[in-house]
């Protein structure tokens, strides 16, 4: 569970989320709750961009992935798709 949100984190978060999260703990502080011990507590505006990725990585990205969207647009091949 996201220790801020408490909504479901992606089974494997990428580098960019986990960083998030250690960044996150340094500017937060515990606040267990009865359905998340591991709980954290921090203003919103500091830990809104760290549920915005996980919300992605959770829900959008496997969607994504499953209908073979690229990750990385290869602009050198764009232009002969677009014309």
């Amino acid at each position: 569970l996201c220790p801020y949100c408490d909504d479901p984190l992606p089974p494997k978060p990428t580098l960019l989320l986990r960083n998030l999260l250690g960044t996150m703990a340094k500017k937060s502080r515990p606040s267990a709750r009865p359905t998340n011990p591991m709980g954290r507590k921090a203003p919103l505006e500091a830990f809104i961009a760290l549920c915005q990725r996980h919300r992605f990585e959770s829900q959008i990205l496997p969607d994504a992935e499953s209908k073979g969207w690229p990750k990385e647009i290869a602009f050198d091949k764009l232009e002969k798709r677009v014309r």
